[in-house]
């Protein structure tokens, strides 16, 4: 049995489900006895394996009296195929990122219909990883709607993974600061940093459920240097490439690197570096996965 602690308040752990400040640091039991990056290279564990060594349990129970049930009606919809399946292209074709980091942006369920599309087949983007679309549809048909459900199967492909956050407590103006402010150093090294807020970037009346653009330029000045940022947004109804050119300057303006990106028209990732070489190794992993899926746009 190994601990996984990677500070003195454990806001999250590395393969192994998180689950914050007010839980105590998961015990991670992992089936071969041993950690994970030591196994051979191009060792595939079963994701069945992860869920039977309690991989994506919290010791201390999921559920807990008052706690709040997070927005976790979108997991494992079409945008969760893209996305995720976005996410292990990037981290399969790039040399230098090891790791991959998931910050989400919980925020309460509410009575939205987001969420509902699952019909997969029809997606733009993640279609031909059956495994994945399979793994979605299962959480979804066995009411197994909750975000730490990807990080077993993403561990079971080969990625080292940390879920940031305790996944019970929302994400709000309250505890925004501290929330950024509280992710580990040790977070930053040699990875794909995924911030994933509801909406997306900053607007004039921005909410929780939008990513400042403070905190973009607060993660990218602590992230290291062979890190790179994702980020999460919704396309909203205006000119597309008005759009992504005002959001592309504001980025660049706050960090001085020009994103690249890649949409399916609903949504789009932005991808924020600090070297060229790792630039050029997420650029060509777009462009190959644009290739895989032609509907896709690409900066």
């Amino acid at each position: 049995m190994e601990k996984v602690n990677l500070g003195p308040d454990p806001n999250f752990s590395i393969c192994a489900g998180a689950y914050g400040p007010h839980l105590a640091p998961t015990l991670v039991d992992y089936p071969t006895g041993s950690r994970r990056n030591a196994r051979p290279q191009g060792e595939r564990r079963p994701y069945s394996a992860f869920r039977e060594s309690g991989i994506l349990l919290n010791r201390m129970g999921i559920e807990r009296e008052g706690a709040e049930r997070m927005k976790n009606q979108y997991f494992g919809d079409v945008r969760d195929l893209f996305k995720y399946d976005l996410v292990l292209k990037v981290m399969q074709g790039t040399r230098r990122l090891k790791r991959f980091v998931f910050i989400p942006m919980l925020t309460p369920d509410d009575a939205r219909s987001d969420g509902s599309r699952t019909d997969y087949f029809r997606a733009r983007a993640g279609t031909r990883n059956r495994e994945l679309v399979e793994h979605l549809q299962a959480c979804v048909v066995e009411g197994r709607r909750d975000i730490r459900e990807i990080e077993g199967f993403l561990a079971s492909r080969g990625l080292e993974v940390s879920v940031y956050g305790d996944g019970m407590h929302p994400f709000d103006r309250r505890n925004r600061a501290e929330y950024f402010t509280s992710i580990d150093d040790r977070l930053l090294y040699s990875s794909l940093i995924l911030l994933d807020p509801d909406i997306g970037l900053e607007v004039k009346d921005a909410d929780e459920k939008h990513l400042m653009y403070s905190e973009v330029k607060q993660l990218y000045r602590r992230m290291r240097y062979n890190s790179a940022l994702m980020i999460f947004q919704f396309l909203p109804p205006e000119n597309r490439p008005t759009y992504l050119y005002r959001r592309c300057m504001e980025l660049k303006g706050l960090t001085g690197d020009e994103p690249l990106h890649i949409s399916d028209n609903e949504v789009i990732f932005f991808f924020l570096t600090k070297n060229k070489a790792l630039k050029g190794e997420v650029r060509k992993a777009l462009e190959d996965y644009g290739r895989a899926y032609p509907d896709l746009s690409l900066d």
